[in-house]
């Protein structure tokens, strides 16, 4: 389950991660980069989803839930592969080629590094083209 934060200007949607203090918070934009923000700058109501229908209904990006899924390194093997079948199948259901996907990934490792999810969603596209 997700946290999201609508933002009160743009109407756009955050995934909420932790409290840095009691003004600020740790979130996770809809370009998929983390950003400490204001908490005032959100609607008072956060909600809680799952990130297939949040993907479904396009109100977070795959580059948000991939960015949320860094944060969980913990992750065990098999939450981890039904994350990357889910990835691509959303990708697919809205128009991104696998190719667009693996440019998605492309821009995230150059920003973050190589990391197991990435690496993990990078060879199951490679395994289907």
């Amino acid at each position: 389950m997700l946290t999201i934060y609508k933002n009160r200007k743009s109407g756009k949607h955050f995934i909420f991660i932790k409290e840095i203090d009691t003004d600020r918070g740790l979130f996770i934009t809809p370009e998929g980069k983390e950003k400490v923000i204001e908490i005032k700058f959100f609607q008072k109501d956060s909600f809680e989803d799952d990130q297939k229908n949040l993907l479904d209904n396009r109100i977070v990006s795959l580059e948000q839930v991939i960015k949320y899924e860094q944060h969980k390194k913990d992750r065990d093997d098999e939450d981890r592969d039904n994350l990357v079948d889910m990835i691509i199948e959303v990708a697919q259901q809205h128009g991104k080629s696998l190719n667009d996907l693996l440019g998605t990934i492309d821009e995230m490792e150059k920003e973050k590094g190589n990391d197991k999810l990435l690496i993990e969603l990078r060879e199951r596209i490679l395994e289907e083209l």
